[in-house]
């Protein structure tokens, strides 16, 4: 490695949602480096991102303040070499990142004309040893909570998944993520998974009241601070669930919708409450519409909605829309707010987590802009649910 030539990275351990400081030092004024990540997703996924810059009058590179001059990104992004990243060539058929409770470091190097000058590894935390994890006991409710240590009483997160509907690693992922900022969270599994119905087809809304109280029973847990945090469908579920208990004091819907829209096979509603079906819309039939708009307005508490103006899978800005239509015709009493990104799709969730050009043509938007939103985001949904949860 050439002398003198230092690759820094802090923080480290990096937990998976706080951005690097990543800055090389030591270079000549002007020269050409190449930085390289290289990291495994929890399928063992090999993925790789690169980028050049030119060392600035000081010889330092410092991706806080410089735009590569080529490369996976094209802008100033510290995160912009993990975001970036794509699948190996030999695994260029995988569609998602693989999240994981426990991921692996991210390989950073400094290459100048082909020759290695820096490397660093960088390890990334989630699951903090302070963080206890365990599957829910209530017979018929399937789940897993995470929660810090300790017996200091917490504020709790339901969170709830979309059309997969089971314990995904990403529903786990978020989960987690949750409880590394002091929350109880529950990721909890809906449809298709163990002794749960088989599809997403008039789940009872009473499935989920019964998980809340169990949540709300738990050694540790503050019952009178509960949030719900949903994603696609369940981000539709999660506005249905706060205008259906009043235990829910926030709602966080991530490219969800404002009304209840049919099963995924557009037979059926996909919810029901007291042995009924929820009213549902579907495209053919314009006067359902009024019967299935969730009524918003009886959330006791906050709302957060979060969209992709460029989003393929449904129209969540449109969705989003008509729901933040109703709270301010209803005149929400708490504070509600519609977070609409131009270039982002329907893959926005918690921060830097790459996307495959298959997940963009499935999904919509660009990786830049689903990117941007993950991160801009992530940081709203934080601090409504401090303010609205925490003492």
């Amino acid at each position: 490695m050439q002398a003198g030539i230092a690759l820094d990275v802090t923080p480290t351990p990096l937990p998976v949602d706080v951005p690097a400081w990543i800055r090389l030092s030591g270079l000549d004024a002007g020269q050409e480096v190449t930085l390289r990540a290289e990291f495994q997703d929890g399928s063992a996924n090999l993925w790789h991102s690169e980028a050049v810059f030119i060392a600035d009058a000081d010889g330092v590179v410092d991706l806080t303040r410089q735009a590569p001059s080529n490369g996976s990104y094209d802008h100033v992004d510290p995160m912009g070499l993990v975001w970036s990243a794509s699948p190996a060539a030999s695994q260029a058929g995988v569609l998602f990142f693989m999240t994981s409770l426990t991921p692996g470091p991210v390989r950073i190097t400094a290459s100048v004309t082909d020759r290695i000058v820096a490397t660093v590894d960088v390890p990334r935390t989630l699951q903090r040893s302070d963080i206890e994890s365990r599957a829910i006991d209530a017979p018929g409710v399937v789940g897993w909570l995470y929660r810090p240590s300790g017996s200091r009483r917490r504020p709790a997160v339901v969170v709830v998944g979309g059309s997969d509907g089971g314990l995904s690693p990403f529903i786990e992922h978020e989960a987690a993520l949750f409880a590394t900022h002091g929350y109880a969270a529950l990721a909890l599994a809906y449809f298709g998974y163990a002794e749960l119905p088989p599809t997403l087809s008039e789940i009872p809304l009473e499935y989920f009241g019964n998980a809340i109280r169990w949540l709300q029973d738990q050694p540790g847990i503050d019952a009178d601070r509960l949030a719900v945090v949903g994603y696609s469908r369940g981000g539709e579920l999660a506005l249905l669930l706060g205008a259906t208990f009043p235990e829910i004091k926030a709602v966080v819907s991530y490219v969800g919708s404002g009304i209840v829209v049919s099963s995924l096979d557009g037979a059926s509603s996909a919810w029901s409450l007291r042995g009924e079906p929820v009213p549902y819309w579907t495209y053919a039939d314009a006067a359902s519409l009024d019967a299935a708009t969730i009524t918003v307005e009886r959330i006791n508490g906050p709302v957060l909605l979060i969209s992709g103006q460029r989003d393929l899978l449904w129209s969540s800005f449109a969705l989003s829309e008509l729901a933040m239509d109703r709270l301010a015709e209803r005149e929400h009493a708490f504070a509600y707010e519609h977070l609409a990104y131009r270039d982002a799709g329907h893959a926005i969730a918690s921060p830097y987590l790459p996307t495959t050009p298959e997940t963009l043509a499935l999904f919509g938007g660009t990786a830049a802009g689903s990117a941007a939103a993950s991160a801009d985001s992530w940081l709203h949904v934080l601090k409504m649910l401090a303010d609205r949860l925490k003492p």
